[in-house]
């Protein structure tokens, strides 16, 4: 029996390999049961010859791998060989001449050309590949299941045609793949909408809230009562600050965050004082002295008690550098200015009354100046910026303090090289919120963007891609070729 009428022996047993030649069909079915060899000639047939060209030219099978279609990569290659290098051309010329036979030209070849379907449906692939890069992203979620239905159908549809498959074949792949992607697609969905909850959860901000509070360690009672504003931490506040883009803001060394706070304050007083000057409803706004040192007294004696004579005067002193009457934007020179005069070891020095008193007030006189502009103006976008520049103060000076601490506790070099280098590393990496803070707000931020990027399309797009690669190689074990 020759390979021939072996193939139509089953062909005869399994009717769905009609579109298969009976040479290509007996062939396949040895590859996979070498059991029946011996049942036909020892003779390889044209089907055995088929990839040694690929296998026995490293460049040209590069070409191949690089396309990862076999049809089309067989395709391509076949043509830059015979077409554009001499090899090539001197076989072709060759079997034009009759100077080699046809089972030569196959030989150093393959089996001819690559048939038109495993073109067809390995260029289908790479279509796919290359679309869904190019393809914008859905910003809904309708949109993305619905990619990854159609992405799901196009790969099942291509896979069945580059498997030589009829209108059956190809509508049935197509039917599978559409539902893979779907049920792909809507799996990431549901992780990225698990992520976004927990990324939201108060739990999570809570924690990132603590992880800035501990960097920047200003002290817990001052949290509780001075720094704590609305239902947020410090810590929660300093989390909250992005700039244009979205991206947090105070991530980094202590260095980092000391530049970019005074970077915040040089940028956001700027554009405060110019949105305070554009309006003339603002403008004509009139602020007394008074209201801004309404309740200094009363704060300062809950904190210290009954005040002294000295302690009055010098409450008075900080009061009197304000005039006595101000608009919104004589007022912001007057917080910028008590921001500037508030040292940057003010934090440090809280526990030391005769160092932390005239610094507290010149703290409180600013954050009452904040909230009279906030009032005054009612200006959503005037109060955020105000509100941004304090804690950009609050940044600036405990960045500074722990840098200064940090200093203050270095290994000395007494111990030699060595030590010295262990100090080093303990300074700048182990007491360095680098790590700490980019990692909590990456956590926050987990899956905050609803899908719409490039990189999470072309995510789904392997997923899918695999997922049905895996289940068409399972449906081709279960055939008898």
């Amino acid at each position: 029996m020759n390979i021939e009428d072996f193939g139509k022996t089953i062909k005869e047993k399994y009717p769905q390999y009609q579109d298969m030649t009976d040479a290509d069909l007996g062939q396949k079915m040895i590859e996979k049961y070498p059991q029946y060899q011996d049942m036909v000639g020892k003779e390889p047939s044209k089907s055995q010859k088929v990839g040694k060209f690929l296998e026995g030219h490293g460049v040209i099978k590069g070409i191949s791998d690089i396309v990862g279609t076999t049809g089309l990569g067989k395709g391509i290659a076949q043509s830059i060989f015979l077409k554009f290098t001499k090899e090539g051309k001197d076989t072709q010329k060759m079997m034009e001449e009759g100077k080699i036979t046809p089972e030569e030209f196959d030989n150093i070849v393959g089996e001819g050309l690559a048939t038109p379907k495993e073109v067809i449906g390995s260029a289908a692939k790479t279509a796919l590949a290359v679309g869904a890069v190019g393809v914008k992203p859905a910003a809904t979620v309708a949109g993305r299941l619905g990619f990854g239905t159609a992405l799901g159908a196009g790969l099942g549809a291509a896979g069945a045609i580059e498997e030589e498959g009829g209108i059956k074949e190809v509508a049935t792949g197509a039917v599978i793949g559409g539902g893979i992607g779907l049920a792909t697609a809507g799996l990431l969905e549901g992780i990225g909408a698990g992520l976004r909850k927990f990324s939201q959860s108060q739990y999570a901000q809570k924690r990132t809230g603590y992880t800035y509070l501990k960097e920047l360690q200003p002290p817990k009672k001052e949290i509780a009562k001075d720094i704590e504003k609305g239902f947020k931490t410090f810590g929660e506040e300093v989390a909250d600050v992005v700039d244009d883009k979205g991206s947090p803001v105070y991530t980094g060394s202590y260095k980092t965050l000391l530049e970019k706070a005074k970077n915040q304050l040089q940028q956001k007083g700027d554009l405060l004082k110019n949105l305070l000057k554009e309006s003339p409803t603002i403008r004509s706004i009139r602020i007394r002295q008074d209201e801004v040192a309404k309740d200094i007294v009363e704060t300062m004696q809950n904190r210290y008690g009954k005040l002294s004579d000295i302690q009055i005067k010098q409450i008075q002193f900080e009061v009197n550098r304000m005039p006595k009457f101000m608009t919104p934007t004589t007022l912001l020179k007057a917080k910028r200015m008590f921001d500037n005069l508030i040292p940057d070891s003010f934090w440090s020095k809280l526990d030391d009354p005769a160092q932390a008193f005239p610094s507290l007030v010149k703290y409180h006189l600013r954050d009452n100046a904040r909230k009279l502009i906030n009032e005054k103006t009612a200006n959503p976008i005037i109060q955020k910026i105000n509100n941004e520049m304090s804690i950009a103060m609050d940044v600036r000076k405990l960045a500074a303090s722990q840098m200064a601490t940090r200093a203050a506790r270095k290994i000395s070099g007494e111990g030699g090289f060595f030590y010295k280098m262990i100090g080093r590393f303990i300074d700048d990496y182990v007491f360095n919120p680098a790590i700490t803070t980019r990692s909590a707000q990456a956590i926050r931020q987990l899956g905050m963007k609803t899908g719409q990027t490039i990189q999470r399309q072309l995510g789904r797009f392997g997923a899918i891609k695999g997922i049905e690669a895996i289940t068409r190689l399972k449906k081709q074990s279960e055939k008898p070729i």
